[in-house]
């Protein structure tokens, strides 16, 4: 990880270099390109190969069933948490205005900006960007909550917070919605709540990071990876071809977050600690502009680049995502980044109970 990658990824996320976590901002990259090749950006491997043959089949079944989205934002829940607590282990309390502020401004005004372009732009635009945006509300209510969660984490502790939201969102699903196959069938409402506990998951690894890590260590590095891909298509063949059977997403996401807490702790040890690649590093930075603006870029090659054979529209997709992730983040989630930090200063931070 370069210096000026570390640089531009702590003025990210708000802490000294000193203090930034190497290798998330790649892991953020891949997973926004991850929901991004669920929303119509991967390989068409249907337009291009024929089922047919051993190899063709694995190919066509791995394309067109791993990527599962709905894992890749359980990922970002955890990372969230992760960032969002590791700054405040052993604090009783936060400034809420100060942490209120950096948050809203951070999130809401590059929010704001592409919902004024879905509604501008009209057509499947806002309908596609509606896929993505039931999480950043979900992320919007977990950071306006985070100052009264803190104090009751400091006084009855991490796990047992976890197992209380993670009884609440298992009590919903056996009561509200047994058949729900997605996290997001809840409803604005209630999405934030049933998903809180992958959001804790990332909490209660910034407090057991040491422990966590020391687990992970046993396991190699491409297996808690290659079980991270194996869960996306296992959980997919799950929930889209078991017929009256399936069994939902809304079952299988809560051993996946406690396994990403594993993962990540190793990746962040020793996976991508100290080998991370710099252009993943830079890109994983704008990892929310990838994640808000890829349904534009999908959507805007094809309304509009129709003619276009498979290869070519695929590559049209990736470099207009490659595009529009640039200029949005340069023209609005940088600047949202600056502003955040300017107003978030004028507060002091509260000093660890």
């Amino acid at each position: 990880m370069t210096t000026a990658s570390i640089k531009a990824s702590a003025e990210d996320h708000g802490v000294p270099p000193r203090e930034v976590v190497r290798g998330l901002d790649t892991l953020r990259f891949v997973t926004a390109m991850w929901v991004a090749f669920s929303h119509g950006a991967r390989f068409p491997i249907d337009q291009v190969l024929q089922p047919t043959g051993v190899i063709n089949k694995m190919l066509y079944a791995l394309v067109n069933t791993t990527f599962n989205g709905t894992a890749a934002v359980s990922v970002f829940f955890v990372i969230s948490g992760l960032l969002i607590h590791g700054g405040n282990v052993g604090k009783s309390r936060v400034d809420m205005l100060s942490f209120w502020t950096r948050r809203a401004v951070r999130i809401g005004l590059p929010l704001g900006v592409v919902l004024i372009l879905a509604q501008v732009l009209g057509g499947d635009y806002g309908e596609r960007l509606s896929h993505v945006l039931w999480s950043v509300y979900a992320e919007l209510i977990y950071y306006g909550l985070y100052p009264f969660v803190l104090p009751i984490i400091f006084r009855f502790g991490m796990g047992r917070v976890l197992l209380v939201s993670l009884a609440i969102s298992l009590g919903m699903l056996l009561l509200l919605k047994p058949d729900a196959l997605y996290l997001w069938e809840f409803g604005h409402q209630l999405n934030w709540l049933f998903c809180a506990p992958l959001w804790l998951m990332g909490c209660y690894l910034a407090e057991n990071r040491q422990r966590i890590t020391a687990m992970s260590r046993r396991l190699p590095i491409w297996g808690l990876r290659l079980g991270a891909v194996a869960y996306c298509y296992i959980s997919t063949v799950m929930l889209a071809h078991m017929g009256r059977f399936s069994i939902g997403y809304t079952w299988t996401i809560w051993i996946f977050g406690l396994f990403c807490m594993v993962w990540l702790a190793a990746e962040i040890a020793r996976g991508t600690g100290k080998q991370t690649i710099g252009w993943m590093e830079r890109f994983g930075i704008a990892g929310y502009s990838i994640y808000l603006t890829h349904p534009f870029a999908v959507n805007a090659v094809k309304q509009n680049l129709t003619a276009l054979g498979p290869l070519a529209h695929w590559l049209a997709v990736l470099a207009a995502i490659g595009i529009v992730t640039t200029v949005f983040y340069h023209a609005v989630e940088w600047p949202a980044h600056q502003l955040a930090r300017r107003l978030g200063r004028r507060r002091p931070a509260v000093k660890p109970a």
